[in-house]
């Protein structure tokens, strides 16, 4: 995904200016710091923390103070419309395992920073010091906590050898992180590929298959459909042969949805890949566009829409329950009725999770 640039900046203070799509920009761009999205998470809609969003979001695209005031003193104009971007919600996994290791220090620094459940970064952290010879000897006594004992002693002095320390500090700090990432990057790949059967390995031949799995700009939602795939295809060789074993019923009658759901989930996903290699535009069917375009869309809601989408969820999928299981309607309304209510139940789903994210 694309990284906003200065002219994304400009658009959002034109036409925009929300605490939620600043939010959704910050999250987005190179540079940012963790700290400071942690803080906007936290922030409440008032034209003094908006401000501060503002000025935030400019600094890291070269857009001044003063232009910001510019921009934002006119009316909002109304943006060009157009498509609207798919934004997938990954995994920890999915997040990691799509790291590209011949990504610039510049980027990995970045996803070591987004992913630090994984890379454990710490950044060195300066504090604020006092003015005068309290500052001074703050200073030095943070210095020589550090392990340094600086030789000269005037403000200078000290503020030259705590920035050399701080870039020393994050130089080696960042190497560590982006290293740790990597390494379980790989770890990962390694025990997926170990995990796998030795007949996915064979047959399904993906990157010779599908070679724009390759490409730089390839959406990432089909290296998602391949892992599920694989997921899928090893579910559905594991499970087959058991279809002839001496199992109940009962027993039997769970393997055979497990496999008949699988190879058809196997197939869908060869379906989109397979369109996609020749149209280079999505098929859609699969129902991971669908859960997509749900989550993009309720990520768009405010507070008090988000609220009353989850009300109206939880309605209409106790309305329709009842209907799929009412005998005075026929077979094929009441299979509507629970399809419908299924649906509905996925995206109550995305809805609470997102609920559980700003609370």
């Amino acid at each position: 995904m694309k990284a906003p640039n200065k002219q994304d900046v400009i658009t959002y203070l034109k036409s925009d200016r929300t605490l939620t799509g600043g939010k959704n920009l910050y999250n987005k761009m190179i540079g940012r710091s963790l700290a400071i999205q942690n803080g906007f998470n936290r922030m409440t809609d008032t034209t003094q923390n908006k401000a501060i969003m503002y000025y935030e979001i400019g600094k890291l695209v070269g857009i001044t103070e003063r232009e910001i005031k510019i921009y934002t003193s006119k009316p909002i104009a109304k943006a060009e419309t157009k498509a609207k971007e798919i934004i997938p919600i990954y995994t920890l996994e999915e997040r990691v395992i799509m790291i590209d290791p011949n990504a610039s220090r510049e980027e990995l620094l970045q996803q070591a920073i987004d992913l630090n459940e994984v890379s454990k970064i710490q950044l060195p952290i300066i504090p604020k010091f006092a003015k005068g010879l309290p500052g001074n000897k703050e200073m030095i006594a943070f210095l020589n906590e550090n392990g340094i004992v600086p030789v000269k002693k005037k403000k200078k002095d000290l503020l030259q050898e705590i920035e050399l320390y701080k870039t020393q500090a994050t130089e080696k700090t960042s190497t560590e992180a982006i290293k740790t990432l990597l390494d379980y990057r790989d770890s990962l790949i390694s025990k997926k590929l170990n995990e796998s059967p030795i007949e996915v390995k064979q047959t399904l031949k993906l990157y010779e298959q599908f070679p724009f799995l390759r490409d730089k700009d390839c959406p990432d939602v089909y290296k998602i459909l391949v892992n599920d795939m694989i997921t899928a295809y090893t579910i559905y060789t594991e499970e087959q042969p058991l279809l002839f074993s001496n199992a109940t019923l009962e027993e039997l009658a769970k393997i055979a949805a497990t496999v008949k759901n699988n190879f058809i989930e196997n197939k869908d996903i060869w379906e989109e890949l397979e369109y996609y290699q020749e149209n280079k535009t999505p098929l859609g069917k699969h129902a991971i566009f669908f859960k997509m375009e749900v989550e993009k869309n309720i990520q768009e809601l405010s507070a008090a829409d988000l609220n009353k989408k989850v009300t109206n969820l939880r309605s209409n999928i106790s309305r329709n329950k009842k209907k799929s299981k009412d005998k005075k309607r026929s077979e094929d309304e009441r299979d509507a009725s629970k399809v419908l209510y299924e649906k509905q139940q996925a995206e109550l789903d995305i809805a609470l999770t997102e609920l559980d994210k700003r609370s």
